[in-house]
């Protein structure tokens, strides 16, 4: 692949053409490995984004809480493939962090990974935004994969795609704004490394961070995916 992105939803298209029937992500269900393809994890990214087209998400903030998952990337790129803003929270965060966030954030919908859904109705119940909570172990959630595709609407590549927030260190959290551009050059330039010209078969990477910080997402995710790594 010599194709320089301009934006999440080129990203999924190309890696997806590139490496099909190769498995993207490795990870366990219990005792069992589930091994999902490029050509699968395309799938499941537009049926997000088809979801959120047909209940007319555009250009709405979007959080996303939990520990890292096959279907936390899904659910990242799915919003934005469908021209929505991202908002990746820190799952270790206390709850009233977390609800201070999702009302700094502007959230209008959450999604949430199963250790979270005892706060389920904390979120619900707060003065904030929030339309829905949607768990990734809920039936809710499998009927969003099931969504049949929709026409994605065109990305503009200066579009806000991401709030991504500090860790507060030094003192209130602050939102810092990232565009798909933002997103695609990283993806780039970790292409353009080549960081697996010295391995002799399909590359398999772990990855071990949480997947909010930016470079667990954006190198150890996105950016290997468009070496056509699997995860």
């Amino acid at each position: 692949m010599n194709k320089m992105i301009v934006d999440l939803q080129e990203f999924v298209k190309e890696i997806e053409k590139a490496y099909g029937d190769r498995d993207a992500y490795r990870y366990l269900v219990e005792d069992t490995v589930v091994s999902k393809t490029y050509k699968e994890f395309k799938r499941d990214i537009y049926s997000v984004a088809s979801w959120l087209i047909n209940k007319g998400f555009h250009g709405k903030h979007i959080a996303i809480i939990g520990s890292s998952s096959y279907h936390w990337v899904t659910t990242f790129l799915g919003i934005a493939c469908s021209a929505n803003v991202v908002i990746p929270i820190d799952k270790m965060l206390p709850k009233e962090d977390i609800l201070n966030l999702l009302v700094l954030g502007d959230a209008d919908l959450v999604f949430i990974s199963e250790e979270f859904e005892p706060i389920m109705r904390d979120i619900e119940g707060a003065e904030n935004g929030v339309s829905e909570v949607i768990s990734f172990s809920g039936t809710r959630f499998r009927e969003i994969l099931r969504t049949e595709h929709t026409t994605l609407p065109t990305i503009d590549p200066n579009a806000l795609a991401e709030i991504l927030f500090t860790s507060g260190t030094t003192g209130v959290s602050k939102g810092v704004m990232l565009s798909q551009r933002n997103i695609a050059s990283n993806i780039n330039d970790i292409y353009r490394m080549d960081y697996a010209q010295n391995v002799k078969k399909d590359p398999v990477v772990m990855s071990v961070l949480p997947i909010h910080h930016t470079f667990e997402l954006t190198v150890d995710n996105l950016g290997v995916l468009y070496c056509g790594a699997t995860v």
